[in-house]
């Protein structure tokens, strides 16, 4: 199944949402673990259960790149709530990166 058509039959986005990014976490792309990103929301579904984050609500976005794991994202909303994820190098970790911190600074102004 192609990213948008997922997308699209789970109905992760509202009306006034458009697709930024799409990171399928599952090796063979089954899309039951992926990150997507919109233009108001950062959302990570797996296993049937998703979290979603509102971009402006975010405070801070963490990045390091580990030589074994590839790039971690890590996502502070306040001082309780943060989310941690995984892209490996080379599933096009650092185009999700750039994009996630240019939605995100878009939608905090």
């Amino acid at each position: 199944m192609q990213a948008k058509e997922y997308i699209a039959s789970n109905q992760f986005l509202n009306a006034t949402e458009s697709l930024v990014a799409y990171y399928d976490a599952t090796v063979m792309r089954s899309s039951r673990e992926a990150a997507i990103l919109t233009s108001e929301r950062f959302i990570y579904y797996r296993d049937g259960e998703t979290i979603a984050l509102k971009l402006r609500d975010i405070k801070i976005i963490g990045h390091h790149i580990d030589k074994f794991n590839g790039d971690a994202i890590k996502i502070w909303v306040d001082s309780k709530n943060n989310f941690e994820f995984w892209i490996p190098e080379f599933r096009n970790a650092k185009s999700f990166h750039k994009q996630i911190m240019q939605a995100w600074k878009k939608a905090k102004k």
